[in-house]
């Protein structure tokens, strides 16, 4: 289950951000994505999470549609793949946000084949290394950029090298 984001949320402290890969929730005929679709969730000291989603809602969208969900869960049931990053002390919820919207990065226009969201989740992992708010070396920050060159299917094993198509942030 998942709800708005508050004004209290934003002060929550996160303690994790998590790439989750998993069967898109939509899609559309036009669509050539890969069969996979990443998020990223801030999880949070009480057992939830805040979802940073971009994703194409209607089949005509040429623009992606930037949701923030505050989740009950720390992983959904049937993750396709799961990569944990420890953040840095102190961050918020509100910290992070404020950062992909000053970077405009929640404005994003999606590939003609109505996909790039791998390269969305690659630019806010580039961007919280870069603003420190990922305590991790560059070797697990690299094998998570890595894991979103891959098109999971229901099993690790069951995974291949697919080039990312990028969008355009506007």
């Amino acid at each position: 289950m998942s709800t708005l984001l508050t004004e209290e949320d934003y002060a929550l402290p996160v303690n994790y951000i998590r790439v989750i890969i998993e069967v898109p929730e939509t899609g559309h005929e036009s669509d050539t994505y890969s069969g996979s679709h990443p998020s990223i969730y801030l999880l949070i000291s009480d057992s939830g999470s805040v979802r940073l989603n971009m994703f194409r809602a209607r089949p005509d969208d040429t623009m992606g549609t930037y949701a923030l969900e505050r989740c009950l869960y720390r992983c959904i049931d049937y993750p396709l793949k799961v990569v944990d990053l420890s953040a840095a002390k102190g961050i918020t919820v509100g910290d992070v946000i404020r950062l992909i919207e000053g970077k405009g990065r929640d404005r994003y226009e999606l590939a003609d084949s109505g996909t790039g969201c791998r390269f969305w989740v690659k630019t806010l992992i580039d961007d919280l290394n870069a603003a420190g708010y990922i305590d991790e070396s560059g070797a697990e920050v690299a094998q998570a950029q890595n894991s979103l060159y891959k098109n999971y299917r229901m099993e690790d094993e069951d995974s291949e090298y697919e080039e990312m198509v990028p969008g355009e942030f506007i």
